[in-house]
C-alpha cells in the first residue's frame, strides 16, 4: 500500500516530505524482509526505484543515485534496455546526472525521453517525463 500511495505521489508530480517517508518505509520494510533470502528480490528493486524517484523529486540527487544503481543495473539485466522500467530507472538516472553537472538544458534526460517517445509516446511515463521536461523549458524560458 505504502509503495502504492508513493508511485501515486510520483506519478502526480506532487512529492511531498510524507512521500519520501512513505517511500522510506516501504523500502526499509522490504529490505528487511528480503534480506539474507533474495536481495535482488522485484519486490526490493520496486522499492529501490521508487525511493530514487521520490528523492530524486525532492531535490536529494546523491542519495537517490546511491539508491538507484542496484535497480537500473537489475531492470537492465532481466528486463533489457529498451523496457519501460528499464527506461523509467534511467530517467531517474538521468535527471541525477543532468543535476550533478548543472545541466539546466536537462540534455541526459531528453536522450531517455527520446527512446520513451520511439516506443511509445501515450506510455505514463513518457508523458510524466515529457511534461517534465515542459515544465523546465518554460521555467526558464
Amino acid at each position: 500500500m505504502m509503495l502504492s500511495s508513493c508511485d501515486a505521489a510520483v506519478k502526480s508530480g506532487v512529492v511531498t516530505s510524507e512521500s519520501e517517508a512513505l517511500a522510506r518505509t516501504a523500502f526499509d520494510r522490504t529490505a528487511a524482509k528480503w534480506k539474507g533470502i533474495n536481495e535482488k528480490h522485484p519486490r526490493l528493486m520496486e522499492a529501490r526505484s521508487t525511493l530514487a524517484n521520490v528523492l530524486c523529486d525532492r531535490g536529494k540527487f546523491t542519495d537517490a543515485g546511491t539508491v538507484l544503481k542496484d535497480a537500473l543495473a537489475y531492470y537492465t539485466r532481466i528486463y533489457g534496455a529498451s523496457h519501460f522500467t528499464t527506461l523509467e530507472s534511467e530517467a531517474v538516472a538521468a535527471r541525477i546526472a543532468d543535476a550533478e553537472v548543472g545541466g539546466s538544458q536537462n540534455e541526459r534526460l531528453r536522450a531517455v525521453v527520446g527512446r520513451m517517445e520511439d516506443k511509445s509516446t501515450e506510455h505514463p511515463t513518457t508523458r510524466r517525463h515529457v511534461k517534465m521536461l515542459q515544465d523546465a523549458d518554460a521555467a526558464g524560458a
